[in-house]
């Protein structure tokens, strides 16, 4: 049985075990019916950060020991008064007291039981509260989940770190923390007091039975995953020392459809393949299902959520899509780096603390351990492999660097992308330090998910167009390249060796086409900006084009969309050496019945293409003309003379 080691194990490493068991115990606890009960602690939507990146950022601006996180677990266990924060259908809807049997909270069948303590809250007075109303004291049980966790890990780190910390930080300090001010901290402090009688206290044993749990729980959630989906899955360590093995195509379900892989080689093809980027997203009703009870990067960093919706798109549309590529996202690579990313609703992607200038690099990991950072990203491919079932290969993914250098600096989109260019002149060797500092972590990426089991690897380089020729040529070119060479080198060295297509997505960068087609990349992403007939003549014959239709096609008529794509392939041609896509990612506002419609315009008119291309030729043989007889020549030639 894995043991804590209360006195060496690193916080950082404490708040990765803790948000493992939140998320699960919220996730739970979220599709439970509406409580009545509202406190202080529920916000009005659930926050866009996760719960590990909002650990993070306490950890930042609080500082402590591991003992003052495994204490926030103990007071919420007092809070709930029960053995588990797993809440089941029958816990109370009033403020029913803690004390009695009623009030306490069945678990699933599962590993959240190990996480127990003997404390038992003292009883308080029952009453009824109305709809909306916040509870008046802390003498009822608290469900934990979506719409709370984050203001009581907030109140549950102010109060744990004034009770056993060396370092007192005040609550104007924690409000750094972002989010909340001063005043509202001081309320929840209260809160969270009251709800834990002013019962602070907690023992050596405690903690340590509270870390030992915590272990338990990741590892056997590893354990009943490997069970469930009967993939290659790892079991879980508290060092993150994890070595991940090298899976290949034996580990898996027989692959069914290989028409993509034979099209990114070149190889001839029945019809055209296609899949889109973005497929798993906003614009699908069972995806957003999905989003109202887990914030994005919860589902980035949780395997079996990953896994769900990437396989959406492919159930909903079963045999016309040609390829899976898992949920992720390409921040992912700034997070192992050391950054915060924030996914907001109305917002995307935001760094709360971009890198200003080049005395920021200091905040980036010098090394950075990719199995330990992006692991997770690595068991969604595994076990997101197997549950395809061979249905169609499955893509992994990464940003390039010059993109993720530009959201590093800009701190989320921009339309001008003033800040990251300005460092290409102002700081010149600091730019190129850190554009290679993540080609470094990139390309160790792209090898991880080849080893989990993806089968294709694209770089997309979405701000690619935004530089002009001269810049891209000295910050983007020579690091896509280098990204390629290494990859390659990298997966052939392996025992066994492994090798795949590579895919490069340089978006608006027209003019660098017949660089790209000529950096080794077996395929090229193109976007709507170019012609297929222009595309295939700067390219050549020998690279695989994939794209490009304009994604607003999605919103026309089925007509349209079947007129458009007839041009498109026609263009592009059906055979061989294309792969059909948008030019951009769908959109979230799409309707799911229009994408069908390109999908199956892509397979009808591809297939009947082709078919015709190979069909006998039909039309009748004629005979050659029969010589003119000796007489006739005779004639003419009288005729002639005359």
């Amino acid at each position: 049985m894995p043991t804590f080691d209360l006195r060496n194990t690193p916080p950082a490493e404490t708040i990765r075990l803790m948000a493992q068991f939140l998320e699960h115990a919220t996730s739970h606890n979220d599709q439970l019916p509406r409580r009545r009960i509202l406190t202080r602690f529920h916000a009005r939507t659930i926050p866009s950060i996760d719960i590990h990146g909002y650990l993070t950022r306490i950890l930042k601006y609080a500082p402590c020991g591991s003992e003052c996180f495994l204490a926030v677990i103990i007071y919420f266990r007092r809070m709930a008064g029960s053995d588990t924060l797993f809440a089941s259908p029958t816990t109370p809807t009033s403020a029913t007291p803690t004390g009695t049997p009623d009030a306490q909270l069945d678990a699933p069948a599962s590993a959240a039981q190990h996480l127990h303590h003997q404390h038992t809250p003292s009883s308080g007075s029952a009453a009824d509260l109305a709809n909306g109303e916040l509870a008046p004291n802390g003498r009822h049980p608290i469900v934990i989940n979506s719409y709370n966790v984050h203001r009581l890990l907030i109140a549950g780190c102010m109060v744990a770190v004034k009770f056993l910390s060396d370092v007192f930080y005040t609550n104007s300090h924690i409000a750094k923390v972002g989010g909340l001010p001063v005043q509202e901290l001081n309320r929840l402090e209260i809160e969270f007091l009251l709800f834990n009688d002013f019962n602070l206290n907690v023992n050596v044993t405690e903690l340590q039975e509270c870390g030992d749990h915590l272990l338990r729980f990741v590892e056997e959630r590893q354990n009943a995953a490997q069970v469930e989906g009967a993939a290659p899955q790892y079991a879980a360590q508290s060092d993150a020392a994890k070595q991940y093995p090298v899976l290949t195509d034996s580990d898996f379900p027989q692959l069914k459809n290989d028409l993509i892989l034979r099209a990114a080689r070149g190889e001839t093809v029945e019809r055209v393949p296609v899949w889109i980027m973005r497929q798993a997203g906003r614009y699908l009703p069972e995806f957003r299902e999905v989003r109202k009870k887990h914030d994005f990067f919860s589902i980035c960093r949780t395997p079996e959520l990953a896994c769900t919706v990437t396989l959406q798109p492919i159930d909903r549309y079963a045999g016309l899509l040609d390829a899976s590529i898992i949920f992720s996202d390409i921040l992912v690579v700034p997070q192992a780096l050391g950054l915060e990313v924030q996914m907001l609703e109305s917002k995307g992607p935001h760094f709360p603390e971009p890198l200003v200038d080049p005395s920021h690099m200091s905040r980036l990991a010098k090394t950075v351990d990719v199995d330990k950072e992006l692991g997770y990203v690595f068991e969604a491919i595994t076990l997101t492999r197997t549950k395809l079932d061979g249905r169609v290969p499955l893509f992994g993914f990464t940003g390039a660097p010059w993109t993720l250098m530009a959201y590093m600096i800009e701190g989320g989109g921009s339309k001008t992308l003033s800040k990251a260019k300005a460092w290409l002149f102002m700081y010149p060797k600091e730019s190129h330090e850190l554009l290679q500092r993540t080609t470094d972590v990139i390309v160790e990426y792209l090898v991880g998910q080849a080893k989990a089991g993806a089968q294709l690897l694209q770089v997309f380089d979405s701000w690619a167009g935004e530089l002009p020729p001269a810049l891209f040529d000295e910050f983007a070119m020579p690091y896509l390249k280098q990204i390629y060479t290494r990859t390659k080198k990298a997966l052939s060295e392996l025992s066994p060796p492994l090798d795949m297509p590579m895919v490069v997505f340089a978006r608006g960068a027209h003019y660098a086409l017949e660089e790209l087609a000529s950096s080794g990349y077996e395929v090229i992403q193109i976007d709507p900006s170019l012609s297929a007939e222009s595309a295939r003549k700067r390219a050549g014959a020998n690279v695989t084009l994939q794209g490009n239709a304009d994604p607003c096609l999605i919103y026309g008529s089925k007509e349209t969309i079947y007129a458009n794509v007839e041009t498109m392939l026609a263009g592009f041609g059906t055979e061989s050496h294309y792969i059909a896509n948008l030019g951009h990612g769908i959109y979230p506002d799409h309707s799911p019945e229009h994408l069908k419609w390109y999908l199956e315009a892509i397979r009808d008119v591809s297939t009947k293409n082709n078919a015709k291309k190979r069909q006998p030729s039909s039309s009748p043989v004629q005979e050659p003309a029969s010589k003119p007889s000796a007489a006739k020549k005779k004639k003419r030639k009288g005729s002639k003379s005359k």
